[in-house]
């Protein structure tokens, strides 16, 4: 890495937004990250889901075509965009203390023929909708008919939004939400008393009942990138920053654990985080104190790295932690306390 260079580093679910932190943080050395937050400069802002704070970062607003972008990172070519596309996702509902609640594909333990019967026949029963598609067995697809181009006028919640909470909070809004609600109703009927949904119940495995409507638009033409050199971990999980690379022309390269890149996505911690897995946060935690914080810590006291930014998007805060190289008037303040990093990793009151 060059000298005198910024670098901002994205960590979902670096604030833990439940109770029992303080336990967690007493089993941990993270020698690491004390490093770093011991003179960073903290702000919140609103809450903003992963999804949302890519696509922003690529130049896009909230209610951003993630269904197209979504397919770009899939399919060997980007989508046309002329094409109208809308997330249809396989997903549970499910009665829970008086609430409909919803369960995300990855919670259903989906298998490939249950996928393909389905939206076979959902091309049969629901072709005046469009054509249905899916690309694997957690993302689903419609290519929505021509005649249902002026159905925009909508804001549809990001599934992720959605998973494990109640469904009624996050209904179809403006001007086309009872069309987008129908379709979703119809939808919902259809899986309900499919013959795989039958044969799963008879099992007692999950129910795939639903398909969840999100992201609706068209392909953007050309996207703006965040930086000159990106990185990624697990670059082949994540379809959607690999959509947005794609459309915008530019390439992602896989995270070293010396990084190489003005721009870093990290995001061991967000599915722990989102499912309040304890333990299995603060492993990813105590991995990404060896593997990340203690580099980059070690580069700001070089001063190979002039400043560092590390931002947390969720769905309690958005937190950017601005770090610059420790003061030489500041040396004694090495490590952050615990109380200090159990402030900075807790989710605001």
């Amino acid at each position: 890495m060059s000298a005198h260079t910024s670098v901002l580093c994205a960590i979902p679910g670096l604030i833990w937004p439940a109770s029992g932190l303080s336990e967690a943080l007493s089993d941990l050395a993270l020698p690491g990250l004390s490093a770093l937050l011991a003179h960073a400069d903290v702000r919140h802002a609103a809450p903003c889901s992963l999804d949302a704070w890519l696509a922003a970062q690529f130049g896009l607003a909230n209610n951003a075509p993630f269904a197209a972008i979504r397919l770009a990172g899939e399919e060997d070519e980007a989508p046309a965009t002329d094409t109208l596309w809308v997330c249809a996702d396989p997903v549970g509902l499910r009665f829970a203390r008086q609430h409909l609640l919803l369960d995300g594909p990855a919670a259903l333990d989906l298998q490939a023929d249950e996928m393909t019967s389905l939206f076979d026949d959902l091309n049969k029963t629901f072709a005046d909708v469009g054509k249905f598609l899916f690309t694997s067995l957690h993302h689903g697809y419609i290519a929505l008919d021509a005649a249902h181009a002026d159905k925009l006028a909508v804001t549809l919640a990001p599934l992720c939004d959605v998973e494990d909470r109640p469904v009624a909070q996050f209904q179809p809004q403006g001007a086309q939400a009872a069309w987008w609600s129908h379709l979703a109703n119809e939808l919902q009927v259809f899986c309900h008393n499919h013959p795989v949904n039958k044969a799963r119940e008879a099992r007692g495995a999950a129910s795939l009942n639903a398909l969840w409507l999100w992201g609706a638009g068209c392909s953007p033409s050309r996207l703006t990138p965040p930086a000159a050199r990106l990185a990624a971990h697990r670059v082949d999980s994540q379809p959607l920053l690999s959509g947005l690379v794609r459309l915008a022309q530019t390439t992602i390269e896989a995270f070293e654990p010396t990084p190489a890149a003005d721009w870093i996505l990290l995001d061991a911690l967000h599915a722990p985080a989102r499912q309040r897995d304890m333990a299995r946060w603060s492993q990813a935690l105590q991995m990404l104190d060896t593997a990340v914080f203690m580099p980059l810590s070690q580069q700001l006291r070089t001063r190979k790295i002039t400043r560092l930014t590390l931002v947390s998007p969720g769905d309690t805060t958005l937190a950017s932690f601005d770090i610059g190289p420790t003061p030489r008037w500041q040396i004694w303040r090495r490590h952050a306390s615990k109380d200090r990093l159990l402030a900075a990793l807790g989710s605001p009151a």
